[in-house]
């Protein structure tokens, strides 16, 4: 083969690829879309999150209630939507966290959350930490550039905000990722909060002690 015939068969291969991405992207969009809807999030396809401490790359959505994921070899799986969340906050993308109530910070100090996700089977495990420095009372819709920076900061929809208010705007920073993800029971949890708890200083010594 000539080397112009090689380029040839480079470029049409490009171009296959390009349309098959561009197809496969127009017929997931509907149920994407369709899920973005129920659960107030963005996302779209191609987007790469972190589920489970991996990286996956989103390539559609089933049933309203799963996204669908795959890695980098290929291999495709599902998840749920919020699991997605604690990679996001990990990764620094994610700033604000959106709750119905709020834990108590005293005034200079900080709390330190530790983040869950669910994992193969349905296991839960706790994979990094961040700090809440502080939370917002919503009570009512923002506008203008503080609608903005919350649809942002939160990867949540304006739809999300209206419906769900009102709510806590929890703010966090200074993630850090476990080195290996520990199970729920390694501090004695048979089943996660059903949005958070409080911690006893012996479980929290646990996972720190994991970061090591």
């Amino acid at each position: 083969m000539s080397p112009e015939e090689r380029e040839r068969k480079r470029r049409w291969m490009v171009e296959y690829n390009r349309r098959r991405e561009a197809s496969a992207a127009k017929a997931a969009q509907p149920d994407l879309a369709a899920l973005n809807a129920i659960y107030g999030t963005r996302f779209r396809y191609g987007q790469q999150v972190t589920v489970t401490g991996r990286r996956y790359t989103i390539i559609g959505a089933k049933w309203g209630a799963w996204l669908r994921v795959k890695n980098k070899d290929g291999k495709k799986f599902v998840c749920r939507p919020y699991d997605a969340y604690p990679g996001k906050i990990l990764s620094g993308e994610k700033g604000w966290e959106l709750r119905k109530n709020a834990p108590c910070i005293p005034r200079g100090e900080h709390v330190t959350l530790w983040l869950y996700e669910s994992g193969k089977d349905g296991e839960r495990a706790i994979i990094g930490k961040c700090r809440m420095v502080s939370y917002v009372r919503m009570l009512y819709m923002p506008s203008g550039q503080a609608l903005e920076l919350l649809i942002k900061d939160a990867c949540v929809t304006e739809e999300h905000i209206r419906a769900y208010l009102p709510f806590y705007a929890w703010g966090v920073q200074d993630p850090v990722r476990l080195p290996a993800a520990v199970p729920l029971s390694a501090i004695g949890m048979t089943r996660p909060p059903q949005s958070w708890q409080y911690l006893t200083p012996e479980q929290a010594e646990i996972l720190e002690r994991r970061l090591a």
